[in-house]
């Protein structure tokens, strides 16, 4: 079974956005400024593909 690291998500979620405002960074990702808020504060899980796409921007792999 995998798991997943909502802490870790949430932390690089933090620093991609940097000083940016989570509106900016919504719209790159095509999701709503409260869904950020919620994924930056452990609040909720990103989709997966929520999460492709940020792993796609900050070139990582899932």
């Amino acid at each position: 079974m995998i798991s997943f690291n909502e802490e870790l998500f949430a932390q690089k979620l933090k620093e991609y956005r940097g000083n940016r405002s989570q509106s900016e960074v919504a719209d790159e990702l095509g999701i709503n400024r409260a869904t950020i808020s919620l994924l930056e504060n452990g609040k909720q899980i990103p989709t997966l593909d929520m999460l492709q796409k940020f792993c796609s921007q900050v070139q990582i792999s899932v």
